[in-house]
């Protein structure tokens, strides 16, 4: 009588032990496919100063890579004149093994009063949410940019490179 009490606990314990690493595993697979669903792209309000010639260097295409653990590769990014005003849009992701997709995001509205920096309002997307965040764009030389924005204590600063 004791063997078979002790054979069932064995077995109870046991039935326990296997089933929690399989209780576990099936919810962690319920959360890892979630789909982030894109926004379209929101019209843009009129920047301040219309067209100047000395501002033809930021437009063209301008290549972003990206080394983290949500993304590994580069983004592709054009600045044109969209209605007199300079707006970015992705066109492009590129992942670490030479993968594309096609984009059509408005990321970027420049504002064209350049003293040392440009300003801008850069868009972003983090965990299904859009966020508007006010942004510096400085050229470092004819090929590069550096756009830098600081959001409630998260900082970074990307390197645009320029696409001939």
């Amino acid at each position: 009588m004791q063997n078979l009490k002790l054979l069932i606990t064995s077995l109870g314990v046991i039935a326990v032990l296997a089933g929690i690493p399989h209780l576990l595993a099936n919810q962690s697979k319920s959360t890892q496919n979630k789909v982030a669903v894109k926004t379209p792209p929101e019209t843009l309000e009129p920047s301040k100063e219309t067209h100047n010639d000395s501002n033809d260097f930021l437009l063209g295409k301008w290549k972003v890579q990206y080394d983290s653990e949500e993304f590994r590769g580069a983004v592709i990014n054009e600045i044109k004149e969209s209605n007199e005003k300079m707006i970015g849009v992705t066109i492009a992701y590129l992942d670490e093994y030479g993968n594309s997709q096609k984009a059509n995001d408005t990321i970027l509205e420049i504002t064209l009063e350049k003293s040392k920096t440009y300003t801008g309002i850069y868009r972003l997307d983090y965990e299904g949410e859009r966020y508007k965040i006010p942004c510096e764009i400085r050229s470092i030389s004819g090929t590069q940019l550096q756009l830098s924005y600081d959001y409630y204590g998260y900082a970074d600063t990307e390197i645009w490179n320029k696409i001939p």
